[in-house]
């Protein structure tokens, strides 16, 4: 019995399996060395009697917290049925990261009762499993987006652009988890910028409105990092020096860490796609970055080409105005007065916005204007 003994309490203390003993009442009475490393608590606090970093905490797979008044080991102590495969994370605040396990609980009985007295739960650590499949997801996640971005503006028609540069943002800024993203465009000659499109997380002020024509007096890092087709990161706003026009335009924003991607057209930067963080501190993965940078890639290759769709409309207008003109000059029956009248009103539709185009032709003293001028 006495061989038994020390041979269960080796087990106990060796075994890479965590163990933790509860008493009726839900209170811990024994735990092994693998529980205490996996939990990062010793049995002191984990019963409450010492204190505990309030950094530690546990969640459940979906991210929301775990609620220790409805662990397993409380529920087979009121029901006396075993809980198996709970997943739990729990946060370490020593190492900075969550450490997932997988927790079964098994009610004790004595011999004729009903109700157990104790309770104990096994657990083994399934980190790697889980980050493994998050990893998957994330990738499965990134591809998908990046179908859905690349494809999402195929042949798109100028009038749903804004549209669907909105809807990119939403997705791109959750996908990185983002609390704010935008799109801002430069105007070298005026030497300002202006926010055109911004998404915001729940909850988060959006400031596109307090962003209009922002001068770049001061920002002359910014701007020639940008000039450069270098990206601008700010981990850590109250870094900044107190008295510099950057940190003075994000602090009100409670912005605390920051990337700016410039949007390049060849040597030409026409502006940048943005990412705030309000709620915390963050950095961007090398998965992320490529994303936005295909992102603006699109950004700028849709400019280009709505642009050279759009001269190509102006130039079959302008044709078709020749054409119609040409039409007129030859027919004999027109009078000089008629004539010029009529050319008034076809040239304006030789411009792409014919609606508020207006001709005004003088001749031998005379004007002969369209009829919306």
């Amino acid at each position: 019995m006495e061989k038994a003994t020390k041979n269960y309490l080796t087990l106990f203390q060796k075994m890479p399996e965590g163990i933790v003993y509860e008493d009726a009442n839900g209170l811990p009475i024994q735990m092994n060395p693998a529980a205490e490393k996996m939990l990062g608590l010793n049995l002191a606090q984990l019963r409450g009697d010492s204190p505990i970093d309030p950094k530690w905490h546990a969640i459940h797979l979906d991210g929301s917290i775990y609620d220790f008044q409805s662990q397993a080991t409380l529920i087979s102590l009121q029901t006396g049925l075993p809980i198996e495969n709970e997943i739990i994370g729990i946060f370490n605040p020593e190492l900075n990261k969550y450490k997932w396990i997988s927790m079964n609980s098994t009610p004790e009985f004595r011999p004729n009762e009903e109700k157990p007295f104790q309770v104990f739960a096994t657990f083994r650590d399934i980190t790697e499993q889980i980050e493994a499949e998050k990893k998957l997801k994330a990738q499965s996640d990134l591809m998908e987006l990046l179908v859905f971005t690349s494809t999402s503006f195929i042949n798109i028609p100028e009038e749903k652009l804004r549209e669907t540069i909105q809807i990119s943002l939403q997705k791109l800024g959750e996908f990185v988890n983002a609390d704010r993203m935008y799109v801002f465009e430069y105007n070298w000659e005026k030497q300002t910028c202006s926010n055109t499109l911004e998404w915001c997380n729940e909850g988060i002020e959006p400031q596109i409105d307090l962003l209009q024509e922002v001068p770049l007096e001061g920002l002359e890092n910014w701007t020639e990092c940008h000039q450069r087709g270098e990206s601008m990161y700010v981990e850590n706003v109250l870094a900044l020096d107190e008295e510099s026009t950057l940190r003075q335009i994000l602090e009100p924003q409670s912005v605390i860490s920051l990337l700016a991607m410039p949007i390049m057209d060849n040597s030409t930067c026409l502006g940048f796609i943005g990412l705030d963080s309000v709620r915390s501190q963050h950095s961007y993965s090398e998965n992320e970055i490529n994303l936005l940078k295909i992102f603006t890639g699109i950004l700028s290759n849709l400019k280009n080409r709505l642009e050279s769709e759009r001269q190509l409309k102006e130039r079959i207008k302008e044709l078709n105005a020749i054409y119609q003109v040409s039409n007129l000059t030859i027919q004999g029956n027109l009078s000089e007065d008629c004539l010029l009248q009529k050319i008034s009103e076809v040239i304006p539709l030789g411009f792409f916005e014919p609606e508020i185009t207006y001709v005004k032709i003088l001749f031998k003293g005379k004007t002969f204007e369209s009829s919306e001028f």
